[in-house]
């Protein structure tokens, strides 16, 4: 029978005897009193702490110490009953607890488990700590995540949890008895991917990534234990740097785990690129000696790991390059998620070309070779096409076509012209799918020529191989969807659905998801009639009550058509039956799902609900970066979307924080020519507008516009963006031509009911009236305000816009009581939308001074002025050019009443417009004249 000791009393003696000299410590204990067992346990500990004075850690030997005396705290004995299970055996410690295999007692059913329970000698950061790991754990649902059963407190008052028991081998260990391949440990490496990725989605990280803590049963499942040591990432961390490095397997630690530093993402990303080394070498990135601390912790801060092929010949360059990438010293240089790394051993294992290897020409062709033998000649035509800058002869053309031909009748059977038609298919996506923002990473592609060249030939080829012939035709629309030419797209899409129907395609899901497509790319081309009709096809094509990936991207795309209807509340009723939809499937695509939620909080925006809006935004944008890493496309849409509603909340210096940001990496990721970069351009340039760097937006908006874009309502509305502009600096013709142009692109594409045009066209009427076009300009603002009010209602605030415009042309007319008629119904219902401090109600708030001011009512302008301008400057509290211009106006009304202080606001005003608007624009000149009026 085991003694159980009195560790207070162990603790004591301890302490009187460190100071001891080792001769000494015995006499003492002998005199104590104590017994031979805590004799025994107090000299074991004393022992112990002798053998760790080599590492040279401030606080080390307590840490040691400390932990000692909690292992005596921890004993279970067998066949001792935890609430309903039974105590078998202790079969694992550590620094959080100690781990007992148990199993149900209470006769309701047969249940192994492990049981993990808290040190006695527990301190209360320990208990919070092992609080949280019980919370985290229960938030983890995963096939490859041991699984939270139950917990509970001891008579002790020691918490403990009941978790699922895994009985198997380490991961390494698990590889080595098996004998497993280099693909076998990468598929399995990839599994623990998949866990750290979901953990990472609920904000978890695991800051402890082993082969220690990861299990491999029998049947060869992977299981990820051990949130002991885990954070979740919006909280901080105040480890002291002792217990910090003592809790972490330096085999394993990141760089910023060593230093201390926030823990992120990457550190398990770090974590992830140590183990993948293990698997490919049997040893660690960097040699752990415990009796030379300090260099061993220099070296994993500064060194950079040999290669792994070093120590094994048979690593690909590929594999060095992704295992080193993980490894980086710094966060931001490794892989930006977990999904990112999976993503390029995938590709690996497929063997295509990884983001980690320079995407030299070269690089791709060998991939294309080895993937492709038998497209070998077409791949190297390909090859010579993209390397010699697309210079494609009439004879190389001939060649190409001709060789294409050969290669799909190469064979006598139908089997193996079926598998040479999806090799020539494959080919061609990868050949493209490098030119799509997510692979290109910031570099520049341009793939146009060769991309028409793929087309041409495609089309004037495999006339007897009709279906090989669609599906090149299917594969070329996808990659004319990834580069932004949706019109080609459909176009292609088409001819492919029109060859399969004349085939009689006997795959009704193919069918199905070729016309999913078809509407995708009708409605980025703004196609919308016919979008919709071919949705509602492909819906009709659906089994009755099917609930698949198929069927919710269905839903989600008429949510999406509906939203380019300008109807809000019809597309989000769609996105959130998607999202419900979603949630019911067993194997959900974590992408799919925030993609859906990402359009609900668009429907939300567009409803005026920004809190909403803005709240969900935020959630996406901690999922994205969990899952796909800051500079990812999707990443970088969500920022945008949350920029747009924080400038509508008026959070001004957090949009321009989120919005400047988006910008610069949305221009390196996308061409100039990409709708998302174009719509990112747009909503910086709105930003600057409202700031008051009008120059800076003009210069934007026509970057955007002279590059072009497929999209004709993309065009239309970046020039009615830069229109805009041209009317608030008072460069009228500017902004007329401007909208002119943008006019028949917005009708000729839109439905006329669509509201995505109401503004930009109420705009155009505004200016039309201005250039003498009274009656033509006024019936189009009716009109305009007509449709908005049978859409959304008499109250909606595009009718208060109506009313706000109709007031403005009444200022400048001169018609007083008309413009302050209809700046009543505007601000009536804007109060029901906005606060006081919204863009668009301080849009207003200018037409009730441009009010005063042409009546000359100085004195009502002074107040409004003077309360216009305080509100401005708690939205900017750092100075920007909008408040420059407002006080120009305020010095103009502070002389007017007499304040001679106002001379030198309107003065110092101009010179801080310098450069922030056209010089030659009326507001300049306008200000100027203010300035220069008493010289």
């Amino acid at each position: 029978m085991q003694i159980m000791l009195d560790l207070k009393r162990v603790k004591a003696l301890f302490d009187d005897c460190i100071d001891l000299a080792v001769e000494e410590r015995q006499t003492y204990l002998k005199q104590s009193g104590c017994s031979e067992e805590e004799q025994h346990e107090v000299l074991r500990l004393l022992a112990h702490l002798d053998s760790t004075k080599t590492i040279h850690l401030a606080g080390h030997a307590q840490q040691v110490i400390g932990q000692h005396i909690r292992e005596l705290g921890q004993q279970l004995q067998p066949g001792q009953l935890l609430g309903p299970y039974r105590i078998i055996k202790e079969i694992g410690a550590g620094g959080m607890g100690v781990v007992f295999l148990a199993e149900r007692a209470d006769g309701q059913y047969e249940q192994t488990v492990a049981i993990k329970l808290a040190p006695g000698f527990s301190a209360a950061d320990d208990l919070q700590h092992f609080s949280t790991e019980r919370q985290l754990l229960a938030k983890l649902q995963h096939p490859h995540i041991a699984m939270l059963l139950d917990g509970g407190i001891t008579d002790d008052q020691r918490p403990y949890l009941v978790m699922e028991y895994v009985e198997g081998q380490n991961l390494t260990d698990y590889c080595a008895s098996n004998q497993l391949s280099q693909d076998q440990k990468l598929e399995l490496f990839l599994r623990v991917c998949d866990a750290v990725s979901y953990a990472h989605q609920r904000l978890i990280i695991h800051c402890d990534l082993k082969a220690e803590n990861i299990l491999v049963n029998r049947e060869g499942v992977v299981k990820l234990l051990d949130f002991g040591t885990s954070r979740v990432l919006q909280h901080g961390q105040d480890d002291t740097d002792v217990a910090r490095i003592m809790a972490m397997t330096l085999s394993c630690a990141s760089p910023e785990q060593i230093l201390g530093e926030p823990t992120t993402t990457a550190t398990d990303v770090y974590g992830l690129g140590a183990l993948l080394y293990q698997l490919l070498t049997e040893r660690s990135p960097h040699a752990v000696d415990r009796d030379m601390m300090a260099a061993t912790l220099e070296s994993i801060c500064r060194d950079k790991p040999r290669a792994p092929s070093d120590y094994q010949r048979r690593i690909s360059k590929d594999l060095d390059n992704i295992t080193l990438k993980a490894l980086e010293k710094l966060p931001l240089d490794r892989y930006q998620s977990a999904a990112d790394l999976a993503r390029d051993i995938k590709r690996y294992l497929r063997g295509q070309a990884v983001s980690a290897t320079q995407a030299t020409p070269l690089y791709l062709l060998g991939k294309l070779l080895k993937r492709h033998p038998l497209a070998a000649v077409l791949t190297s035509a390909l090859a010579i096409s993209m390397t010699t800058g697309l210079v494609v002869t009439n004879r190389l053309n001939q060649t190409l076509t001709q060789q294409r031909n050969d290669l799909v009748i190469s064979g006598q059977e139908a089997k193996r012209q079926a598998n040479a038609a999806m090799r020539v298919t494959k080919l061609l996506m990868d050949v493209f799918s490098g030119a799509s923002p997510e692979n290109a990473k910031g570099r520049t592609i341009n793939v146009d020529d060769l991309l028409a060249q793929a087309i041409e030939t495609t089309r004037n080829s495999l006339h007897e191989e009709p279906k090989v012939k669609a599906q090149l035709l299917s594969s070329l629309a996808k990659v004319s969807g990834l580069i932004g030419k949706p019109k080609d797209a459909y176009e292609l899409q088409l001819e492919a659905i029109a060859l399969d129907e004349r085939l009689g395609d006997p795959n009704p899901e193919q069918g199905t998801r070729a016309l999913a497509d078809l509407a995708k790319y009708y409605d980025r081309a703004g196609s919308l009639d016919n979008a919709w009709q071919t949705i509602e096809q492909a819906e009709l094509q659906l089994r009755p009550n099917e609930n698949s990936e198929l069927a919710i991207d269905i839903t989600f795309r008429k949510g999406q058509i509906k939203l380019a209807y300008g109807k809000p509340v019809e597309a989000a009723e769609y996105f959130q039956k998607a999202f419900n939809n979603w949630r019911l499937l067993e194997n959900k695509d974590i992408e799919q799902g925030i993609r859906i939620q990402s359009r609900l909080a668009i429907s939300y925006y567009d409803q005026a609900n920004f809190d909403a809006a803005v709240n969900l935004n935020r959630e996406i944008v901690k999922q994205k970066l969990a899952y796909f890493g800051e500079q990812h496309p999707s990443t970088l849409n969500s920022y945008k979307d949350l920029g747009q509603g924080l400038m509508r909340l008026s959070k001004m210096q957090d949009a321009r924080d989120v919005l400047e940001k988006t910008y610069q990496l949305s221009k390196r990721i996308y061409s100039l020519q990409h709708p998302e970069y174009q719509f990112t351009a747009r909503l910086y340039s709105s930003l600057l507008r409202r700031m008051g760097h009008y120059s800076r937006a003009i210069d934007i908006m026509t970057e955007a516009i002279n590059a072009g874009s497929q999209e004709a309502v993309s065009s239309a509305r970046l020039l009615s963006d830069r229109g805009y502009l041209y009317h608030i600096v008072g460069m009228t013709d500017k902004a007329f031509e401007d909208l002119n142009q943008a006019a028949p692109l917005f009708t000729a594409n839109l439905p006329d009911t669509s509201s995505i045009a109401f503004w930009a066209r109420s705009l155009y009427g505004e200016l039309l009236v201005y250039q003498g076009r009274k009656e033509e300009g006024m019936a189009l603002i009716e009109k305009i305000r007509s449709m908005n009010a049978q859409q959304y209602g008499e109250d909606d605030y595009g009718v208060g816009g109506a009313y706000e415009r109709l007031a403005k042309i009444a200022v400048k007319e001169r018609r007083f009581d008309d413009a302050k008629e209809n700046i009543f119904k505007a601000r009536a219902i804007f109060d029901r939308f906005f606060k006081r401090s919204e863009g668009t109600q301080l849009s207003l708030d200018q037409v009730e001074i441009d009010l005063a001011f042409a009546k000359q009512d100085w004195p009502d302008a002074l107040n409004k002025l003077e309360a216009y301008h305080a509100r401005m400057s708690e939205i900017y509290p750092e100075r920007v050019p909008i408040l420059a211009y407002i006080e120009s106006e305020l010095g103009e009304a502070r002389f007017m009443t007499g304040d001679t202080s106002g001379i030198e606001l309107m003065r110092s005003s101009l010179s801080e417009v310098k450069g922030e608007v056209p010089e030659d624009s009326g507001l300049y000149l306008q200000m100027q004249d203010r300035a220069n009026r008493l010289n």
